[in-house]
């Protein structure tokens, strides 16, 4: 019986060994000038595999990610193939599509002034034939694909009537539709790469959004998830590949990773124990900033005590309103990606703004005075790759976070307000 089970195994190891990676990268590189953002870059991603990709800000992890999208041409000497299938390089920003790739980005995708059926169908209802749309049939699609997931959405709502869970959770559906419905016309597993799909969800959307990420590798497609969550890796994750510096550090099976081990791949080295906590907790710093009564939004009236040379830190449930305390303290809500930064303008620009009347003589604005700060400051906030001619639309998430940062840091605050 025992060897019987064994010939079984040694089959079952034989046939996965014989399959071909549903995603395969060999010697991926980008460079930005001098900056080496990506520097031969290797990945397997299997069938059937939820593949991490962990990494601190500036590591590689949104540069790799815009190459598979399109959005990026790396340099030459790479390698790409799809179920098997060399893939020529650079990719066409349509081109992950045709392959079965399917993305959901940090910003989700979704048109929120259009109803749920509309951004779930939107692909299909573009590309019809037909110049009128049967709606009955749109609906009864949608209803359907909601219900295969299980996910209880009203077809007929806007985007921006639902909640932050249930926003991830349309924009993942319909990720996972559109490789669903190209496996069975292919015959071959897809891809979804879900890039930061957490940091704004409760702890039961975080439950439902993992046990679709479950459903999809059920089916025999793959996920390659990004994330800074190291418990979230280690729960959903199959495998895990660490970037640093734009290489890869290391990649590691989840069951056989710990916490610390993780950590030591991502920064390179081990952390040093800190200090005492009854020491952090006990020890008084001097009052610098004092708030009494402060209120608004919904939240009752607080007061709030910051030590000199203090990080007060604050956090609470979902719509509790710790969130709205900085805008109430500064006076004005802002939003990074909206009007924190201006995507479409330089790095430079980005960086100088509020000082910009420092840098115009005799009437004309010197570019190369405020290229020459903005590199500076890039240098001293690791911003990457530090190209302050570059849009900051073109920087990842973090980087262009380093950019604000610097902005703001460069004017010497008394008292600095993060936000996530």
């Amino acid at each position: 019986m025992k060897n019987s089970e064994t010939e079984v195994l040694d089959k079952q190891n034989k046939a996965a060994s014989l399959t071909p990676p549903t995603l395969r990268l060999e010697n991926i590189s980008k460079s930005f000038q001098a900056t080496r953002a990506l520097d031969s870059v290797s990945i397997d991603v299997m069938p059937g595999e939820v593949h991490g990709l962990l990494g601190t800000n500036g590591s590689g992890k949104s540069t790799l990610i815009k190459v598979l999208a399109g959005f990026h041409a790396p340099d030459a000497g790479g390698r790409m193939q799809f179920n098997g299938q060399d893939v020529s390089l650079p990719l066409k920003p349509s081109d992950f599509r045709r392959l079965g790739m399917s993305f959901v980005h940090q910003n989700l995708g979704l048109v929120p002034t259009l109803t749920v059926l509309e951004n779930l169908r939107l692909a299909q209802i573009a590309l019809a034939a037909k110049s009128m749309i049967n709606w009955r049939r749109e609906k009864a699609a949608a209803h359907e694909t909601l219900e295969r997931y299980g996910v209880h959405i009203e077809s007929w709502r806007r985007v921006d009537e639902l909640s932050a869970v249930n926003r991830a959770l349309l924009a993942i559906v319909r990720a996972f539709e559109e490789i669903r419905e190209g496996s069975e016309i292919t015959g071959k597993p897809g891809l979804v790469l879900l890039d930061e799909p957490t940091p704004f969800l409760p702890k039961e959307g975080v439950e439902k959004l993992f046990d679709l990420v479950r459903r999809i590798k059920a089916h025999g497609s793959s996920v390659i998830f990004i994330s800074h969550d190291i418990e979230e890796v280690m729960q959903i994750t199959d495998r895990v590949t660490v970037l640093r510096d734009g290489r890869v550090s290391g990649q590691i099976d989840t069951r056989d990773a710990t916490h610390e081990k993780m950590v030591e791949m991502i920064i390179g080295r081990k952390l040093e124990r800190s200090a005492d906590r009854q020491t952090l907790l006990t020890e008084k710093k001097p009052t610098f900033a004092s708030i009494r009564g402060l209120q608004g939004h919904g939240i009752p009236p607080c007061d709030i005590d910051i030590g000199k040379g203090e990080i007060l830190g604050m956090t609470g449930l979902i719509g509790s309103g710790y969130d709205k305390i900085p805008y109430l303290v500064f006076g004005a809500t802002s939003d990074r990606a909206e009007q924190s930064g201006v995507g479409s303008i330089s790095i430079f620009e980005n960086m100088l703004l509020p000082d910009i009347e420092k840098y115009f003589s005799h009437g004309f604005l010197s570019n190369r005075s405020m290229k020459k700060e903005a590199f500076r400051l890039g240098q001293e906030y690791e911003v990457r790759p530090n190209d302050p001619g570059l849009s900051l639309g073109a920087l990842s998430g973090g980087n262009a976070q380093k950019v604000l940062i610097a902005r703001w840091m460069k004017r010497q605050p008394m008292l600095l307000l993060l936000d996530e």
